[in-house]
């Protein structure tokens, strides 16, 4: 895997004085992706089939590599790039590839070619001609495809209205979505516009094909040591995973505009907790697993409540934020 968003992160950074906890709030939505540049210059080295494919091309080669959600110049580099990953993978070369593979179907996203040659593309574009592919004229052919494409849609769609929050379930892995459409329609979240892409700092990765955000980022986060009241937090959905909870996907708006939640200062619980741990620690004495629990609360100020009760996540909901020992966690209950 290439490091683009590692770099973009470390252009970002080497261009601050100093660094704040808003500066890298702002960092997470960085939305240039680096890896197109390979396209563009596969594309300067073709020539469209007629005008319309022509325009598409000299479009894409001025393109600022911005992915950003109202941009049609950010459609049209996805879209080329589905068609010319979807012309590779169609090679008689290839061809072994699409075989069954013998694992079970939990493990087939990592058995379909097209998402592993999208992850690859510089390499793709760089190392194709050695075994036989004609990368410049699948470049043309992916140009005529992107063509026929818009037609179906009238105009140039945006990159926020194909890409657009779709993540993957339990149930797609082992194939049971088709067989339980109306429980799986519950279990989707609502499909929002995402701007960026898999090699972005603002990671939300586009299905081949559909366009679709499949996989994104699992959680962001900016944690200031010196001040943990500065520190900033997201997750993709919400705290609950029932659909019927108000906190099912209560963080997706926010999460998918690239914003950050505060993280709650400590709480006099918590100061009573760390008061308690200090104290044990002056005195050897066996460790039960609530004084293991006080002592990362003291540490960490997050509280971890077992399976089975009403949070079975490491967490820190709001609603426990009281100045009086949380019952249980409401959020997810």
């Amino acid at each position: 895997v290439e490091p683009f968003r590692a770099d973009r992160i470390t252009a970002r950074l080497d261009g601050l004085g100093s660094v704040s906890p808003a500066d890298c709030a702002e960092i997470h939505t960085d939305v240039r992706l680096e890896q197109a540049s390979v396209v563009q210059e596969l594309l300067s080295r073709v020539r469209g089939a007629d005008a319309e494919a022509e325009g598409i091309r000299e479009r894409l080669v001025a393109w600022d590599r911005s992915m950003t959600a109202d941009s049609t110049d950010a459609y049209l580099y996805a879209e080329f790039r589905t068609q010319l990953v979807l012309g590779v993978a169609s090679t008689d070369v290839l061809a072994p590839l699409r075989g069954p593979h013998g694992f079970p179907a939990v493990f087939q996203p990592w058995f379909v070619p097209e998402p592993r040659l999208a992850t690859a593309l510089t390499s793709v574009v760089a190392n194709t001609a050695g075994i036989g592919i004609d990368i410049e004229a699948v470049a043309v052919a992916a140009l005529d495809a992107v063509v026929a494409r818009i037609g179906t849609f009238g105009s140039t769609p945006t990159w926020g209205s194909v890409h657009r929050l779709a993540p993957i379930h339990g149930f797609d892995l082992v194939g049971a979505s088709p067989q339980h459409p109306d429980l799986f329609a519950i279990l989707r979240p609502t499909p929002l516009p995402l701007a960026g892409d898999a090699e972005c700092v603002f990671a939300n990765a586009a299905a081949v094909g559909t366009h679709l955000c499949i996989t994104g980022a699992a959680a962001r986060y900016v944690w200031d040591l010196a001040d943990r009241g500065a520190s900033r937090w997201i997750g993709p959905l919400g705290v609950s995973g029932d659909p019927r909870s108000d906190h099912f996907q209560d963080q997706a708006p926010r999460w998918g505009a690239g914003e950050l939640i505060e993280v709650e200062p400590r709480t006099a619980y918590e100061h009573t907790l760390a008061a308690r741990a200090r104290a044990r620690a002056c005195r050897p004495a066996a460790v039960s697993s609530t004084q293991i629990s006080s002592a990362a609360a003291s540490t960490h100020g997050w509280d971890s409540w077992p399976a089975g009760r009403s949070c079975s996540t490491t967490c820190w909901c709001r609603p426990c934020s009281t100045s009086s020992p949380p019952s249980r966690c409401r959020a997810s209950s």
